[in-house]
C-alpha cells in the first residue's frame, strides 16, 4: 500500500493504543506517530484534564488536543507519510475529532478488549491512567455505549501487540471511512458535494464533445452552467446530490456524479449518473464512484432503488451497470424529446424479483391490474387481487412476467401457498399475452420458480395447479 493515509486508532486508557499504534507506523516505508499524551502534555500549565462528569474548561482542551493532534497527522500526510494517531477518542467526541481530519483517506480502528484484559495491562506498565473517579469500568461502560460504530472494532484481549497489527493491516479495508452524503471517500477517490468553484470544471467536462460520444451535441455553456445549480439544488432539497470526483493523490476533479432522488416510472428512487474527463477513462474509477454511491443508497435508504438509464449503444456504461450487479428492467422513457433509454438497476431481495435469461419475474403490483386484465380477462379481477393478498399477508405471490429488455408485462404467474390433501405446498401456476406463448418462456419461468423453492421452501412440495381459473398448470 503506497497510497499515504491517517490511521485513527482509539480505545479506553490500557488498551494497547500506544504500543500498537508505534509498531503498525513502523509497518509502512513511511510511517509517522501521533500520541495523543504528549500532544495533552504540551499544555505545561493551566491544563485541565477530563473526568467523568467534565467542565467547560477541560472540553475546549480535549478538543484542542484533538485538532492539534489531527493538524499534526494531517501534515504528515501531506507530505507522503502514513500517519497513526492514537489517543482516548470515546463517545460523542468520536465525530469531534474525525471533524478535524482533512486527510481525503481516513481509516479509524478501534481497540475494544475485554475490562480484565486492561486492568492487567494497566498494572503492568509504568505510566497510570486510571485513578479517583475514572476507574476501567467507568471508562469502558462510557466507550461501549457512547462511543458511535464506526470503522473496524478489535477484541485484542487475547492477542499481542503484534498479532492486533496483523490484523489491522490484514483488515485495514474494513477500517476506511467515509461521511456520506456530503462526503465519502474511497480507495482511490474523494467524493464531496459539488460547490459554486466547481463550474470551470463542470464547463470542461460537461462541454467537452469527447465526454458527449451519445449525445446529438454537447450541452452548452448556459445548459452545463444549469447542470451545476440543479445539482446544488439537489441538494439543498433533498439532502444528496451529484459529487465533484477528486482524486485523493492530486486533488485533481476527474468527473462528477453519484445519485440524486428521481421517481422513475411509479418507484421513488435513485438515479445514477457520472461523466469523467477523458484521461480519466479505463481506470475503474466510474465504478469505484458508483459502488460507494449504491452502498451508501444501501444503508441510508433501503427503499429506494438505485437506477441507470443509458443510450441503448452505450455499450460502457452498460458494462459497468452490469460490473456492479444491476440487472436490465426495461427501457426509461422519461427523457422528453429523447429516445428511450435502456433501464438498470440493483435487483430487489427474491422472492419479490427473480430474473433468468430471458425473463424479469417481479412482485405483482397494483397498477398491473389493467395488463392482467388483457391477458385473463374478467377472471384475471380475482386472481390479481388473491395475489396482493398473498404478497401483503405471505410474502410471496404471484409475479408479474415481464421482458428485461422493454419491461413490458407477458403474463403473470408464479408460485403461492396453498395446501393439498391437508400438506402445505406451494402452487404453480401462470397465463401468458399470446405472442409470448410457443416459445419456451413457460418453462423458463417454471425452473425458475422451481429453483428458488428449493433453495427457501425445501419442505414445501412445488405442484402445478388444476386449470380451475384463468391460470394453466405449471411444470418443467
Amino acid at each position: 500500500m503506497t497510497t499515504p493515509r491517517l490511521i485513527v486508532l482509539t480505545g479506553i486508557s490500557a488498551a494497547g493504543k500506544t504500543t500498537v499504534g508505534r509498531l503498525l507506523a513502523e509497518s509502512f516505508p513511511r510511517g509517522a506517530f501521533v500520541e495523543g499524551d504528549q500532544v495533552r502534555e504540551m499544555v505545561r500549565t493551566g491544563r485541565v484534564d477530563m473526568s467523568p462528569d467534565p467542565g467547560p474548561d477541560a472540553l475546549d482542551q480535549l478538543r484542542l488536543r484533538y485538532r492539534q493532534a489531527a493538524a499534526l497527522a494531517d501534515s504528515f500526510v501531506a507530505t507522503g507519510f502514513t500517519a497513526v494517531v492514537e489517543d482516548v477518542i470515546i463517545g460523542a467526541e468520536l465525530r469531534t475529532f474525525l471533524a478535524a481530519v482533512r486527510s481525503p483517506l481516513v481509516h479509524l480502528v478501534v481497540l475494544a478488549p475485554e475490562t480484565t484484559a486492561v486492568g492487567a495491562r494497566e498494572t503492568g506498565r509504568d505510566k497510570t491512567g486510571y485513578g479517583g473517579e475514572w476507574t476501567v469500568d467507568v471508562l469502558d461502560r462510557i466507550f461501549r455505549e457512547q462511543t458511535p460504530r464506526l470503522g473496524l472494532w478489535l477484541d485484542s484481549s487475547g492477542q499481542t501487540p503484534a498479532e492486533t497489527v496483523r490484523e489491522i493491516l490484514d483488515r485495514l479495508p474494513e477500517s476506511l471511512l467515509s461521511d456520506p452524503p456530503e462526503l465519502l471517500r474511497t480507495e482511490r477517490l474523494l467524493l464531496r458535494r459539488v460547490t459554486d468553484a466547481d463550474l470551470p470544471s463542470v464547463l470542461e467536462i460537461q462541454c467537452d464533445p469527447a465526454t458527449n460520444e451519445h449525445n446529438a451535441t454537447p450541452p452548452s455553456v448556459a445548459e452545463a452552467t444549469a447542470h451545476l445549480e440543479r445539482w446544488q439544488r439537489d441538494w439543498t432539497e433533498h439532502g444528496i446530490g451529484y459529487w465533484a470526483i477528486v482524486l485523493s493523490e492530486t486533488g485533481e476533479t476527474i468527473g462528477f456524479g453519484g445519485i440524486v432522488q428521481r421517481r422513475v416510472g411509479d418507484t421513488d428512487g435513485f438515479n445514477l449518473y457520472y461523466r469523467f474527463r477523458p484521461s480519466a477513462w479505463g481506470k475503474g474509477y466510474a465504478p469505484e464512484m458508483a459502488r460507494a454511491a449504491i452502498d451508501w443508497a444501501a444503508g441510508a435508504r433501503p427503499e429506494r432503488p438505485v437506477f441507470v438509464a443509458t443510450r441503448p449503444e452505450n455499450t460502457a456504461a452498460k458494462r459497468v451497470a452490469l460490473k456492479l450487479g444491476m440487472v436490465r428492467v426495461g427501457l426509461n422513457r422519461d427523457h422528453q424529446g429523447e429516445s428511450p433509454m435502456a433501464q438498470y438497476r440493483r435487483p430487489l431481495p427474491a422472492p419479490e424479483e427473480l430474473h433468468t435469461e430471458r425473463l424479469w419475474l417481479r412482485r405483482l403490483r397494483a397498477n398491473d391490474l389493467g395488463d392482467c386484465a388483457e391477458i385473463g380477462g374478467a377472471e384475471a379481477t380475482g386472481t390479481h387481487a388473491q395475489a396482493m393478498a398473498d404478497w401483503a399477508e405471505r410474502g410471496l405471490g404471484y409475479w408479474a412476467i415481464c421482458s428485461p429488455e422493454t419491461g413490458e408485462l407477458l403474463g403473470y404467474g408464479g408460485l403461492r401457498h396453498t395446501t393439498i390433501d391437508g400438506a402445505p405446498a406451494l402452487d404453480l401456476a401462470y397465463r401468458f399475452r399470446d405472442p409470448a406463448r410457443g416459445q419456451g418462456l413457460a418453462a423458463e419461468l417454471s425452473r425458475a420458480a422451481h429453483n428458488w423453492a428449493e433453495r427457501a421452501h425445501p419442505e414445501l412440495a412445488v405442484v402445478p395447479r388444476p386449470a380451475a381459473d384463468d391460470l394453466v398448470g405449471g411444470s418443467v
